[in-house]
């Protein structure tokens, strides 16, 4: 069956330290398809035992069970041979639309979150890598806003972009998960973090961003940070859009006064979804010069917004959509005095994205993988929370 895109992740593809037992550990993937309901149809046939006991339900009712949550399919527990060697797989399959749409949304940063962090491509696609900086940019651009130092190490940055994808995790709540998980994966990564990030630090944020030095034994480079009010404004405005909503759903009734006036963020929080330009035919709409859009003429704000489609605000430049937007000036001007104010909304934004997705998904295992697998699964999880326990204990 066809596969577009496809990447591995996980303690058994790069190290997340020798400490924990993963002899058992399974190799963890991630495979996107064009159409999931095709695919699974073809994959029964050919790998039928992967599947649990939905298959005998048909790949429609294993089609709409993977829309569910974060919209990823997994079959566990697949005994594989690589070249002689007998291996353990879990495989997930999702829609490409679906990882598009977290890559740009962040609706539930279920896969997004997984990109954030080092992963093996196995098989790649240019609309999905382009989409991916995007992806890796804005973690960045959250993470400064979270840390809020004027002074960054990588190690904390990583920390941090590594950890948003486990904030509001059930499975962490439930003691289900090793605690230590975070730290252990950008010790044992950090080089590839680097290679990650590092391109990105040190080019896509000339104003907020400067390399300072670097620690000649660690390699751990010192970032300093410009986090100005302009800085932040601009920040908000482009993270992405569904997750911004989200955001400025939780921040409404403090800056509601501010959000009677703005047209522009009352639609953004009205149409959370990205929506891509479409063709028209000319003349059928009115047209805006980007001089226009720079306030390079006498028109006002309210009349320049009255005759571009709303549609497309959203593809304003920053800059426009800052000046004119009450609601984003008075935000970012109180927060620059008030920080922990933002980190908590964007700490709660993060953990509402994260944790309905992630339960449904746990939830969903008992159905994909059946009672036994998933019993299994959940055991392998809860003895590598015990195991970092115990190595806590000991100082190990």
């Amino acid at each position: 069956a066809p596969v577009n895109y496809a990447f591995g992740y996980g303690s058994k593809v790069f190290s997340q330290g020798s400490s924990i037992d993963i002899s058992n550990s399974q190799i963890d993937m991630i495979l996107a398809v064009s159409d999931p309901l095709e695919w699974h149809k073809q994959n029964i046939l050919q790998h039928g035992s992967d599947y649990s006991f939905l298959k005998f339900l048909g790949p429609s009712a294993i089609n709409y069970v993977s829309e569910l949550g974060a919209g990823i399919y997994f079959n566990p527990f697949v005994d594989v041979n690589i070249n002689g060697t007998p291996l353990e797989l879990k495989y997930g399959i999702t829609s490409v639309d679906t990882l598009i749409d977290d890559l740009a949304n962040w609706s539930t940063m279920y896969l997004a979150g997984r990109l954030h962090k080092p992963v093996a491509i196995v098989q790649n696609s240019a609309q999905l890598l382009f989409l991916n900086q995007y992806n890796l940019t804005n973690a960045v651009k959250l993470s400064i806003l979270l840390l809020n130092k004027r002074s960054i190490k990588e190690s904390e940055l990583y920390l941090s972009i590594a950890g948003l994808s486990y904030m509001g995790d059930p499975r962490l709540k439930v003691q289900g998960e090793n605690p230590d998980k975070v730290k252990n994966i950008v010790e044992n990564q950090f080089s590839l973090f680097k290679n990650l990030y590092k391109p990105i630090l040190d080019n896509y944020f000339p104003n907020l961003i400067q390399s300072a030095h670097e620690d000649s034994d660690s390699g751990d480079r010192v970032y300093h940070v410009n986090l100005s009010e302009e800085q932040i404004a601009n920040i908000i405005i482009e993270l992405p859009r569904k997750f911004r909503s989200r955001l400025f759903n939780m921040l409404k009734e403090k800056y509601g006064n501010e959000l009677s006036k703005d047209t522009l963020v009352q639609e953004m929080i009205a149409e959370p979804s990205l929506k891509v330009l479409t063709s028209k035919s000319v003349g059928s709409e009115p047209i805006v010069s980007y001089n226009d859009i720079l306030g390079l003429t006498q028109l006002s704000s309210a009349n320049l917004l009255a005759d571009i489609p709303k549609r497309d605000w959203e593809y304003l430049p920053t800059e426009y959509k800052v000046g004119i937007s009450p609601f984003i000036k008075k935000m970012a001007s109180d927060l620059k005095q008030h920080p922990e104010t933002l980190r908590w909304a964007l700490s709660q934004t993060v953990e509402d994205t994260v944790g309905s997705s992630a339960l449904v998904q746990s939830l969903k295992g008992i159905l994909t993988a059946g009672v036994v697998r998933s019993w299994k699964y959940a055991s392998a999880k809860r003895r590598k929370y015990l195991q970092a326990q115990q190595r806590g204990k000991t100082g190990r």
